[in-house]
């Protein structure tokens, strides 16, 4: 029976992977690897397409390559989502790079020393010069994979690695941003409430808006969000400025292209992403979910505070009757709904200026009730000196899964954000 070809498949999808998820590292696995390294036809095409988008300047995201592929007639049934399913299968460093590259080249190598040597043995059973058929076996490809010491780190960060890419390699339940550390924490959830806190002009809009919302949606969720603070010109103002990286003063005093405007908004056009600016009671938004049932995958609610209050009861119980009916529209009808929710300013008193589900506003309310409690911090929020361009979501609470823990959030230069696990402190 004949043997097949040697190649590594986890190898290919975590090389995918990685340049997907940062093009920094992207450069340098371009460098290391041709597409005719990878075995799998479908892997050679992607790859060739990540190339090819960024020779075009274009960022390198899966809207992006998938819109290559199809103009240049080479996305296939699939690929989609065989493209959805690469982000996060392996976390992006310079070690992993490395680790899987050569682990591709190293089997891209043996496919080639055995053709040659299949070509060398034909040789020899015909009449060809048995001088130039050895000299021809001694130019037979080697690899070059080199052996280096390892500290407890990176046999650490290479353990974690294989435990993030084998969550990934199973089909899990659950809605997925495309941010591998995020949806680590939040595997399993398809019915939840999830509180999202955060302290006055920390960021809680941007972070549900402009990175969970905009991320499932282009994942292919159907997501309608309220907000509640704003209305529609001041919230597609705040929207169009961040993602053409300028204060909104900047984006209403022309210094913005059109084009760019343009580019931006048929962008948002083309996402399920839903926007509500009206404000409503609990009985309003179970009305309005009852009827739209089925037609949306996740509710954002930016923010609690501002949802109607029913008369009857004084301010602290209203916030508790809004809180409970929340809950219980999201246990009825089965939805994933992110609520933003207010903290108090004891965070200002603390050394550490992290927050606690202690700092909640009506906390013991909000932790009965919640599946998912996550806090945001930015240092920068704290300390003008520094570059403010981080933000820390705490994970505090997780009923299913019990993961806790950080992930912080970069916005890049060139738009869009990069997540990463937070450091342990």
């Amino acid at each position: 029976m004949q043997q097949e070809m040697p190649h590594n498949v986890d190898a290919e999808n975590a090389v995918l992977s990685i340049s997907l998820q940062d093009e920094n590292l992207f450069q340098k696995a371009r460098n290391m690897l041709s597409s005719d390294d990878f075995f799998i036809s479908r892997n050679r095409r992607f790859f060739e397409a990540i190339k090819s988008t960024a020779a075009k300047g274009r960022n390198i995201e899966p809207h992006a390559i998938a819109m290559h592929m199809k103009e240049q007639d080479t996305l296939f049934d699939g690929d989609i989502e065989f493209l959805s399913e690469l982000i996060g299968i392996v976390l992006p460093t310079d070690k992993a790079l490395k680790t899987y590259c050569e682990q591709v080249k190293n089997t891209s190598l043996r496919r080639k020393a055995i053709r040659q040597m299949q070509s060398c043995i034909e040789d020899l059973y015909g009449n060809a010069d048995l001088n130039e058929t050895v000299s021809k076996i001694k130019t037979l490809p080697t690899t070059h994979a080199s052996l280096e010491w390892f500290t407890f780190a990176d046999r650490a960060e290479d353990y974690n690695n294989r435990i993030i890419a084998s969550f990934y390699s199973e089909k899990k339940r659950g809605f997925k941003t495309g941010y591998a550390p995020f949806d680590y924490f939040m595997t399993g959830y398809e019915t939840a409430l999830i509180t999202v806190g955060g302290r006055t002009g920390m960021g809680k809009s941007q972070f549900t808006a402009m990175i969970l919302a905009e991320s499932y949606a282009r994942s292919g969720y159907r997501v309608w969000y309220h907000s509640l603070e704003d209305d529609w010109e001041d919230f597609y103002s705040s929207y169009i400025a961040s993602k053409a990286g300028v204060s909104i003063g900047d984006l209403y005093d022309g210094k913005v292209k059109p084009s760019v405007v343009n580019e931006i908004q048929a962008d948002l056009y083309n996402l399920p992403l839903y926007l509500s600016c009206q404000r409503f009671s609990t009985d309003e938004l179970r009305a309005a979910c009852e009827s739209r049932k089925g037609q949306f995958d996740i509710i954002f609610i930016d923010q609690i505070s501002h949802v109607k209050k029913k008369k009857s009861f004084k301010r602290n119980e209203a916030f508790a009757v809004t809180h409970d009916d929340l809950f219980a529209i999201k246990k009825d009808l089965g939805l994933m709904m992110f609520v933003n929710s207010q903290m108090n300013r004891l965070t200002e008193e603390a050394k550490d200026k992290r927050p606690t589900v202690a700092n909640l506003a009506e906390s013991s309310v909000i932790e009965n009730n919640s599946d998912v409690i996550i806090l945001l911090y930015r240092e920068g929020y704290y300390n003008e000196n520094i570059e403010d361009n981080t933000l820390e979501a705490i994970i505090a609470k997780n009923k299913k899964n019990q993961r806790r823990g950080s992930c912080v959030f970069t916005k890049k230069q060139e738009g869009g954000f990069q997540c990463s696990f937070a450091k342990r402190r």
